[in-house]
Formats: C-alpha cells, structure tokens, sequence
C-alpha cells in the first residue's frame, strides 16, 4: 500500500528484530488480526488513529513506546492485546513525532496484560501517565522505574518491583514477591496479598503463603500494616559490607576539626566513598587520589566512619601514622557520639612530620562504633591506621584497618532492627522468625490466635489482643497492653517486659477482668502505669489478679491510673490502700473494697492518680 505508514500484515506476524526505531502512526487497519512481535529496539505507536490496528503487541524484548500526535488529549487508549515472553519494557512518553504531555496512555485490552514470563518494565516519561484499564496477570514480572504507572483493576502477577516512579493500585492485587527499594507506592486502600517476599527499602520480608500485606499512605518503607493469616514472616535486616565510609572535606583542615571529631562530622563533605582496601597511605598522591574533590592538595581532611567489631574481650592497640594530624576514637558508651571521656583512643593531632602514635583500650566482645580523623595542612602527606589485640605493642606491630577483610563494617550487624512504623495484625496462627531484637510498631492479636516469636526478642509500641491469645517467645511492650478484649486472659509463653512509662490497660468485668499468664519472667519497670477500666464492672472477688508468673518477677515502682473509674461501674468501689503486691507466683492489685453504697463516688475523685507502693 502506498499510504505512508501502513502495512498489510494479512493476520501474519510481523518481527520487530535489530536497534533502528519502527515507528506507525495513522491507521494501520491492515494491521487487524496480526501479531507484532517485538524482540529488539523500539516500536514506536504514534497515535492519530490507532496505529498498530487490532494487531497483538507479543514483547520478546526491546520496547514498545505509546505516543499521542496531538497535544490537550486527556486520554489515549490503545487497545491491543499485550503478552510480555521475554524481559521488555512498555513506556508512554513523546517519541516518534509524538506530542509532550500531560498526556494519559490507556491499554484498555479486555484481556488486559498478560505477563507469561520474564520482566515487563512499565516506565512514563515527558509528563505522560499510563494506566492498565484490566487486570495484570501472569507469572511473570513487573517492574516500574520512573514516571507514573496505574494498575486500574490490580491483577495477579509473579513479581512486583518499583525501584523509581509512583505505582498506583486502582484494585486489589495478588503477587508472589514484591519490592519497593526507591520511588513510592499508592494502594488507594485497596489489599495487596504477598504469598512469598516482600522487600521494603532496606528491610526483608519473607512471607509464606496466605498473609496479607497492607499498606497505607504513600511510602511504604516510611509506613506498613502486615497483616499476618498464617505461616512465617521473615525479618531480614539490611546487610552492612566490609569497610568504612569515607568523607572527603576539601579545604577544610586543622587540629580544630579532630579535637572534637564532631568539628569534622558536622562539615559537608565534598565526595564520600568506602574503605574497600588498606588504610594506609604513604603519599600524599595516593591520598588525593581517593577524591577528585580534593582540589587544594596540601589542605583537606578526610573522616573514615564505621563500625568496629571486637570478636573477643581484651586490651585493644590502635595506631595512627600521619603527616598532619590525626585521631582515632571508639564510641565505648554506645550513645552515638565521640564526646565523652577515653573515646579518644589515638591522639596525633596537631601539624608535624610523619609520626606514630598508639594508644590502648580494654573492650568487652561487642561492636563499636569508631571514627578516624586525618587532616593535612601543607607540603606532605601520609595517613596510615591500624590495630591489634594486644596490650604493649609497638606500631610497627600491629596491622593496617583493611576495608576488605574486617572486623570493620559500614554499619552495625548487632543493632536493634527499628521497625517502629510497621504494625502486625495476627489474624490466623502464625510466626515471626528474627535473626536479632526487632523494635516493632503495634501487635494485634485476635481472640485465640497465637504469634510465635523465634530467635531473638521482639518490642512493640502498643499490644492489643482478644480472649485466648498467646504470645510465644520473649516480647517488650513500650506504651500499652491491653489484653483480653473486654476482659479475657493473655499468655505469653515467655519473658514479659512493660517499659518504663508503659501502662497495663485493665479491664475490669462482671465476673473476671483482664489477665496476663507468664511462664517466663516479668520484668516491669521502674514508672510503668496501672490503668482500670469499666468492662462491665461488678467485682466483688477481692483482691485483682493482674499477672500469673512462672519465673522471675520484678514489680518496680507503679502509679495507679483511676481517670476511667468514675463511671457507674465502679459506684461500689472504695480505694482504701490500692497496692500492687507479689504474693507468690502472682501479682495482685490489693486495697480495694467493694461496697454497697453509692456514696462512695465521692472517694473516686481523690484517687485519680494514687501512687502504688509495692508492699513487701
């Protein structure tokens, strides 16, 4: 045919193969019925009318790019079925003769897009949107890596990545494995139900089969709801590689910066880099080879920073060999600075000739964090550092900080894994599998459910569970627990902590209130809160029995809440000497009498916030 841009496919298949761009615009109608197969370069579709027909779009590889010809057309549908076979990418943006945007590209196929293998990388660019009308399905992947990308009706798909860009959910979504490492994800309220892994920013989750994973707002590595329906979920903490992290600082230099080594921290760094090798340095060219931010050559500094591991207790021997200044300090208090007394291991500050210094310190087994200072102000230059186990050693006997083999590490392998805005909702049997402490936002827990802690122990901010569930594993509860529902017993197969400032939020019923059964020890701290509150109240069985404990148990010091007890529940209440006591394997609020008359309203006021005293 003649017309320009057309083609009499007669239902065949057409091969996209080799780099060049084949771009179509118009209306390809002799396109109906054939199949495009896409397996190198890019198809480009410039719409007018639809230019590729009602031909198949088959990606083997390479792209297909949609375009709109005109400019102000707020949708632009294509309506060609889509099969990805192989790794491809689908982009809406201005190519071919194409318009810029804001343009909106529409794949409005019945079938929608159907993923049989490998990876489609869905991506927008010059102010186009894209937005799948069906359902994505398949086995396959989907990845979407900048601009913005709309899963109209969700879909069920083997894989999910969003590393760039903005992922919207117009509908629930079913997906295997799932990762936002970069960009964001919006959900819209809608449920996104993870049956193998999912990877948030830095952390890992490995979710079996069942669970559901939530998510609200827009940045899930900021906040997640995980809500557990059996199985195991994983926690996998960021990995830390050999080394320390460089900071360059270009024209700043002195002993001020060392002396405090937060002189130096609190500078922008011109360049940053990681130790992967020796420190050890005996020319000023190899210094500023590090950088090419270091442009005034005889006057910068550099700050290496990490963490160092010390495997066994001893006396420690550190060394610095410099030309000029340099320090080496050990953060042994763990409050994350260098300011306080003998951190500063190595003190060669100052200007002066290539010189040695070492220093000693005593170290429990642990990990420490470390900073090493070196400034050069003029002429020369060298930095070298090093260690060794060991008390009474000479410099020359010790061995150089290597990036490369450790015990140095550009982060903590041992912290506390801060988990803090992620809430777990147990709604069926299930496990938490840690390899150390995890810090947690909220637990709930329904009524005769079970959460299994494993390996190390778990905190959460608040803990709300139903009658008859358990808790299995050792757990810290830092702002409120609240068991039962309505009054109904707790059990934590484990050790039990209440922070300080926690608050037990008890229930109190017509015939019981709330309990906590502890096998393990209970630990509450100094400043925790006792808290009553109307669950139908008419408790006339003495003293409350607030915890059974097989173990050990530490009371600390208590304050009884009673802002909740002014209510008609509580009318046949007096608070004579309310205490919390031991008595044997149990913990009982003791002094309180229930009496006949409603006069005693009046009592309940004086008593809003009585300290306990733990009789002994």
């Amino acid at each position: 045919d003649t017309r320009p841009g057309r083609i009499e496919a007669n239902a065949a298949t057409i091969t996209k193969s080799g780099p060049a761009d084949l771009v179509l615009e118009g209306d390809n109608d002799g396109l109906n019925g054939a199949t495009l197969d896409v397996q190198e370069g890019r198809l480009v579709g410039v719409h007018a009318s639809n230019p590729f027909g009602t031909a198949k779009l088959q990606l083997n590889g390479g792209e297909v790019l949609l375009s709109a010809k005109a400019t102000g057309l707020p949708l632009v549908a294509f309506g060609n079925e889509v099969v990805v076979e192989a790794d491809s990418t689908l982009t809406a943006g201005a190519a071919g003769g194409g318009a810029p945007g804001p343009q909106t590209i529409l794949l409005s196929t019945p079938s929608g897009v159907v993923l049989n293998n490998g990876t489609l990388t869905l991506r927008t660019t010059h102010g186009y949107g894209l937005y799948t009308v069906k359902p994505v399905t398949g086995p396959g992947g989907l990845r979407v890596t900048e601009g913005d990308v709309i899963l109209g009706e969700g879909g069920d798909v083997g894989s999910v990545a969003v590393t760039g860009g903005a992922l919207n959910i117009g509908d629930d979504l079913s997906v295997s494995r799932m990762e936002v490492t970069g960009g964001r994800m919006n959900t819209h309220a809608y449920r996104v139900v993870v049956s193998e892994s999912l990877k948030l920013s830095e952390t890992t989750f490995e979710i079996s089969a069942g669970n559901t994973f939530t998510a609200e707002g827009s940045n899930l590595s900021a906040k997640a709801d995980l809500t557990l329906s059996g199985g195991t979920v994983t926690v996998s903490p960021a990995t830390h590689g050999l080394g320390l992290n460089a900071k360059f600082y270009d024209a700043v230099y002195g002993s001020y910066y060392l002396d405090p080594i937060a002189n130096l921290q609190s500078q922008s760094a011109s360049c940053t880099a990681t130790l992967a090798g020796q420190l050890n340095y005996a020319q000023e060219s190899e210094l500023l080879s590090l950088s090419p931010a270091l442009t005034d050559g005889d006057r910068f500094s550099i700050l290496w920073e990490g963490v160092f591991a010390a495997d066994q207790p001893g006396t420690y021997t550190f060394g610095t060999r410099s030309d000029d200044g340099s320090v080496l300090y050990l953060d042994l208090n763990s409050d994350g600075d260098f300011a306080d007394g003998g951190e500063l291991i190595v003190d060669n500050n100052g200007n002066h000739p290539a010189m040695n210094i070492t220093g000693e310190v005593n170290l429990d087994a642990g990990e420490y964090l470390i900073a090493i200072g070196h400034y050069e102000d003029g002429v020369d230059a060298a930095m070298a550092a090093k260690f060794r186990q060991g008390s009474g050693l000479g410099y020359e006997q010790l061995d150089y900080i290597d990036g490369s083999s450790g015990p140095f590490f550009t982060g903590s392998t041992t912290a506390a894994i801060d988990l803090t805005n992620t809430n777990l909702t147990v709604a069926e049997n299930s496990t938490i599998d840690v390899p150390r402490e995890v810090r947690f936002g909220n637990l709930t827990i329904e009524g005769n459910r079970s959460l299994t802690v494993r390996n190390a122990a778990c905190q959460f901010s608040e803990v709300t569970a139903g009658d008859g569930a358990s808790i299995i594993g050792d757990i810290l509860v830092r702002d409120t627990l609240s068991p039962g529902n309505s009054a109904g017993t707790l059990s934590v197969v484990g050790d039990l902590s209440l922070g300080t400032d926690a608050t037990y939020a008890l229930e109190v019923g017509s015939s019981r209130c709330d309990l906590v059964e502890v096998s393990g020890r209970l630990s509450l701290a100094d400043g925790w809160t006792l808290k009553l509150l109307d669950a139908g109240v008419s408790w006339s069985h003495g003293d409350l029995l607030l915890f059974t404990c097989a173990g050990q148990i530490n009371l600390g010091q208590v304050t009884l809440d009673l802002s909740e007890v002014s209510g008609p529940g509580f009318e046949d209440w007096r608070f004579d000497d309310p205490h919390v006591y031991q008595d044997g394997a149990n913990v009982l609020l003791g002094g309180v009498t229930v009496i006949p008359e409603p006069a005693t309203l009046a009592l309940l006021a004086l008593g809003a916030l009585a300290m306990i005293r733990r009789r002994r």
